[in-house]
């Protein structure tokens, strides 16, 4: 865990140095999309939904998607519930994912589902989006396998398809037994195609979210420092920002050129034991997502 500080000399020193790296544009926000529309906006949104396959590859986290090729009946996580439309103004995001009943030793899967920003004219470099959690639900397998469920914004911090492609996360996560928490990561692929990750840095925020009450959630990549900035406001509660930090420096080319808005049920697996039957776990989150802005330079012309 690492906290911003130092004298005011050193802040003005290092804002210059922010500036002159970083053209006003670059960091400014714009609106991207407010919502206010009948329909979300093929023009500026891809809508994704999917599981993402169970199991443990080495060296990382599976990131790869379910295809019905390689769906297995006790193993794979199932969505039974995907609900992705503007209500009031606001884009609702309400999922239902059913997990596994296979033992412990193998990593559960996940259930996402999202919008990815498209024709973005610049490299992202900050994105805001306001978002409310309506209801989250996760409940364990019994008292000891723990599920998870995040409404989440994403950030492409390179699009380099390498082991150099990074990404950061922002979630409002609620889990079985721990406390409902804010949590930043910053990971990367570890293959072309991004199917295994790994998570190079995270923190859970001091603070906490609050259920039905509206949270700004904000990411910048200052790519000249090699820092991600993580901050979120409202809720009831003070602001607080955390960063992380790669190494080395990303070239300009390398950057990201992608953002979203999303979900992820994480259900426990849940396998037969003693007198209790195997369960399908069911993991739900209905989420509110508005007021989304990007750095000024990569918002399309209307």
């Amino acid at each position: 865990m690492r906290r911003r500080g130092g004298h005011l000399a050193c802040l003005l020193v290092f804002a210059a140095t922010l500036l002159t790296a970083y053209p006003l544009t670059a960091q400014t926000l714009a609106t991207f999309d407010s919502f206010a529309a009948e329909q979300i906006d093929p023009g500026r949104w891809a809508g994704m939904e999917h599981a993402i396959r169970y199991g443990s590859p080495a060296g990382g986290w599976s990131n790869e998607i379910e295809s019905q090729w390689t769906y297995h009946p006790e193993f794979s996580v199932v969505n039974t519930v995907v609900d992705r439309r503007l209500v009031g103004g606001k884009l609702r995001l309400h999922l239902v994912t059913r997990g596994g009943t296979h033992d412990n030793t193998m990593a559960p899967g996940h259930g996402r589902l999202a919008l990815r920003a498209r024709t973005l004219h610049d490299f992202v470099t900050r994105v805001q989006a306001r978002v409310t959690v309506v209801a989250a639900e996760a409940p364990p397998c019994r008292s000891t396998a723990e599920s998870r469920t995040r409404a989440q914004l994403y950030a492409a911090i390179s699009n380099v398809a390498s082991a150099t492609s990074m990404f950061a996360t922002l979630s409002l996560q609620r889990s079985s037994f721990g406390d409902d928490a804010i949590v930043a990561v910053l990971s990367r692929c570890l293959d072309s195609a991004c199917q295994v990750a790994e998570d190079l840095d995270w923190v859970t925020f001091s603070r906490s979210w609050t259920r039905r009450s509206a949270h700004t959630l904000t990411i910048t990549h200052r790519r000249a420092n090699a820092r991600v900035v993580f901050s979120v406001a409202g809720g009831g509660v003070a602001a607080e920002s955390r960063t992380l930090r790669y190494s080395p420096p990303l070239p300009e080319e390398s950057a990201g050129h992608e953002f979203a808005v999303g979900v992820e049920n994480s259900p426990a697996n849940c396998p037969a034991t003693g007198a209790a039957a195997s369960e399908r776990v069911g993991v739900s989150i209905d989420a509110r997502f508005d007021n989304v802005r990007v750095n000024a330079s990569a918002v399309p012309e209307p």
